[in-house]
């Protein structure tokens, strides 16, 4: 899914995605789509390049009443206090915390809406009577955690300190995000990706558009960079996908010459020598004994003689 990074809605009045521990700490975004994916690869929404984070680590789908549903679609998550199985998912509702091995990651409500946090009390409770209780009490338990999580019937219940996210006191500290994309824009030109298009909002950067497959691997090399240069201030949002592989080119050559300033007569005689266009964007890259290479898009095709 690609994410604008310009919303019509005022960012205090979104959700925010903050990173409290791991390699982006300090990192923080306004979530303004129902829902994020979280992993590693470059197809999700928010990329963490921890060493323990898988390719699709979670899923959040956000509802009505400040309700979020944690989704463990590619590893084991903790939520809160309750541990979250790779294929299961978890309901309640913002502020929430999840843990994904060593990330730790606070989803903010978003600015004005206060909720007291109740999930720590409930935990200690059922973790306690899990303890002494049968597998199928324990197992009712477990399953009625997250609706009695999400109830506000209870007032009664022991409440728990309102959880402190701090984002604005975070990010005040974090370097200004010119340099960031400056530095990003220049390191893209070095690799021969400059056609990639960078936009951003506060600490959070995204680039896209497409690439062929070495372009790819060039791109990969900017990521890993980016996220141990700003990983802890910055958060690199890639929609880079691969180019749709072309046909191969339709060219007919009448003669070659291969000798001293080589060179292609073409269908209609004409000569060509390396540099020279002949069809559908595909250019005469080079004429060697064996074999003449055109070439588009970063991508070769070798005719051999």
């Amino acid at each position: 899914m690609a994410v604008s990074p310009q919303t019509a809605v005022a960012p205090l009045s979104l959700p925010r995605f903050v990173v409290l521990a791991g390699a982006h700490a300090g990192a923080s975004l306004s979530l303004d789509q129902a829902e994020w994916k979280v992993g590693s690869s470059a197809d999700c929404d928010v990329i963490l390049s921890d060493s323990d984070i898988a390719s699709q680590h979670f899923t959040l789908r956000f509802g009505k009443a400040q309700s979020v549903t944690v989704e463990a679609t590619g590893a084991d998550v903790r939520v809160d206090e309750v541990d979250v199985v790779k294929g299961s998912g978890y309901k309640g509702r913002l502020p929430m915390r999840i843990q994904a091995g060593a990330v730790v990651i606070a989803l903010a409500a978003p600015d004005g809406v206060r909720r007291s946090l109740r999930f720590p009390a409930l935990a200690s409770w059922f973790n306690r009577n899990a303890a002494v209780a049968g597998g199928g009490v324990a197992g009712i338990c477990l399953l009625l955690y997250p609706f009695i999580a999400m109830s506000d019937a209870d007032a009664s219940a022991p409440k728990a300190p309102p959880a402190v996210v701090t984002p604005v006191a975070a990010s005040a500290a974090l370097p200004q995000t010119e340099a960031p994309v400056s530095a990003l824009k220049t390191r893209l030109g070095e690799a021969g990706l400059d056609h990639l298009r960078v936009d951003a909002q506060g600490s959070y950067l995204q680039v896209g558009g497409e690439v062929n497959v070495r372009e790819m691997e060039q791109w990969r090399g900017v990521q890993r960079w980016f996220d141990e240069t700003y990983g802890r201030t910055h958060l690199l949002h890639g929609t880079v996908r691969l180019r749709e592989v072309a046909a191969n080119p339709r060219v007919r050559f009448q003669a070659i010459w291969s000798g001293k300033n080589p060179y292609v007569i073409g269908e209609r005689g004409q000569r060509l020598y390396p540099g020279a266009a002949v069809s559908d964007g595909w250019m005469l890259q080079r004429i060697e004994a064996d074999r003449v290479i055109l070439a588009r898009d970063g991508q070769e095709f070798s005719l051999t003689l």
